[in-house]
């Protein structure tokens, strides 16, 4: 969904499904399901400033890179216990 502050109106976007993909048996995850989004959705998104919203299952360095590679900011909550602080 797109919204801004002080606007009382939102976008939907298109959504991608948790299900089996590639003739595979077993369904895939919510996080696969995002990456295909971003996938999909990168070149309608190109001209907007987004900032991608996820929680801790999004909070680890694969998608974070792919994000950042796509342009896009990004607010990825996690747990204490499971943050990878960098010095």
């Amino acid at each position: 969904m797109i919204t801004s502050p002080g606007q009382d109106q939102a976008i939907p976007l298109k959504l991608k499904f948790v299900a089996p993909q590639d003739d595979h048996a077993k369904q895939d995850g919510e996080l696969a399901a995002a990456t295909r989004w971003l996938q999909c959705e990168d070149q309608g998104l190109a001209a907007h400033h987004v900032t991608i919203l996820g929680e801790d299952l999004y909070s680890h360095p694969p998608f974070c890179e792919m994000v950042k590679a796509k342009n896009k900011h990004f607010i990825l909550v996690c747990k204490p216990e499971q943050a990878n602080i960098r010095t």
